[in-house]
């Protein structure tokens, strides 16, 4: 059973500038967060929504801190580092570094100009998080060296001794995909699963647990 990892100190990029103070860390954040404009026409990961409203229904902007960023205007990609801090609506992701691929810009537009023409094409594909890997949702807690989330499929897959939480419950295995807008994760290769102990309850409380507890696939 892997440990769970500690928050670690974030890592210098050597070809982005380090944070030089308050005002540069302001900068990296404004700065994404007018891509972030771009970006939201499709939820790049998952969120509750108001009742009554189907999911999906409304744009929430993502929110990315960190010590460094590196945009690739030519790849369409942007690469932060240090003390990585994401939120889009009740989802949290702490990593050491993130790699957010975006689709492809419009025919001879990089990432910039696409931005500055106010298109809303330019939308999160994939990203990859790396180190002390930390991901929080209302209902789950999942801990791994390493995440790859799939916005086609709204899932991260996590790999290098993932753990997921949930109610009380630890699963492990080689490689858990994690579901984002289902209360689902599916674990894979040598896994464990501890349970932990419940309080007594009527007999539809115990059913109810029962329940949660088949949320996690074991293959």
């Amino acid at each position: 059973m892997p440990s769970l990892p500690d928050r670690p100190a974030g890592r210098s990029g050597g070809s982005v500038a380090p944070r030089s103070g308050a005002g540069t860390g302001r900068g990296i954040i404004l700065m994404f967060l007018l891509l972030a404009l771009t970006l939201s026409g499709e939820p790049a990961l998952a969120a509750s929504s108001p009742k009554g409203k189907k999911e999906g229904s409304a744009p929430v902007s993502m929110v990315v801190r960190a010590d460094h960023m590196l945009a690739r205007n030519i790849e369409n990609e942007i690469t932060f580092s240090g003390h990585v801090h994401l939120v889009k609506g009740t989802l949290r992701l702490h990593s050491d570094d993130l790699v957010v691929f975006l689709k492809k810009a419009g025919k001879g537009k990089t990432l910039m100009e696409q931005s500055k023409g106010g298109s809303s094409s330019q939308r999160v594909e994939t990203m990859v998080a790396t180190g002390h890997v930390v991901i929080h949702t209302p209902h789950r807690v999942a801990y791994a060296g390493k995440a790859v989330y799939v916005q086609a499929a709204h899932l991260f897959v996590l790999t290098e001794e993932p753990v997921v939480i949930q109610n009380g419950d630890r699963m492990s295995g080689e490689r858990i995909t994690f579901f984002t807008r289902l209360n689902k994760s599916v674990i894979q290769g040598h896994s464990l699963m501890l349970l932990s102990p419940k309080k007594k309850s009527s007999p539809s409380k115990k059913g109810a647990g029962m329940g949660q507890a088949r949320g996690a696939d074991v293959h």
